[in-house]
């Protein structure tokens, strides 16, 4: 899933320079552009979701409406598992960022 590869390349030293959202066929895609920089710096976690699309973006605003409605199924689902909760909340939290960051004037 893109948010796992956004995981691993802002891990690995990588910088997302640049993200286009696609639309084809009814599927969103996000296409990214990355470098080596070696900057392996802490980032917010909804970078992971959102990386550097333009909320503004008609497109993209559609694909993150989708992935903030992915972490709240995600969410939902796991609050009903007893030994899950913290999981839930966690869900609920990136979820909660993802809408203030889709609101928000400026973006991340």
């Amino acid at each position: 899933s893109p948010e796992i590869l956004r995981r691993f390349l802002l891990t690995h030293g990588f910088t997302l320079n640049q993200e286009i959202p696609v639309q084809e066929n009814g599927k969103l895609y996000s296409v990214m552009r990355a470098a080596f920089t070696g900057d392996d710096s802490p980032y917010p976690v909804v970078t992971e979701y959102a990386g550097r699309l333009d909320p503004h973006d008609p497109v993209a605003r559609l694909y993150l409406q989708k992935q903030l409605r992915r972490l709240q199924t995600e969410a939902q689902a796991l609050s009903a598992l007893p030994d899950r909760q913290k999981e839930a909340q966690r869900a609920r939290e990136i979820a909660d960022q993802l809408f203030a960051y889709m609101e928000d004037e400026h973006g991340l």
